[in-house]
C-alpha cells in the first residue's frame, strides 16, 4: 500500500522531497487519492 501511495503522491506532483511524508500519511489515513496527497502536501 505505501508503494501505491508513493506513486499516487509523485503522479499528484508533490515535491520529490515532501513524497514519502505524504504517502504515510495518506496510508494511515486510508485514504490514497491524488486529492489527498495535494491536501497533504500544502500549497
Amino acid at each position: 500500500m505505501r508503494l501505491h501511495a508513493r506513486n499516487v503522491a509523485a503522479a499528484a506532483g508533490v515535491p520529490p522531497g515532501d513524497v514519502e511524508r505524504v504517502a504515510g500519511e495518506m496510508a494511515a489515513a486510508g485514504d490514497i487519492s491524488a486529492e489527498s496527497a495535494r491536501r497533504i502536501a500544502g500549497p
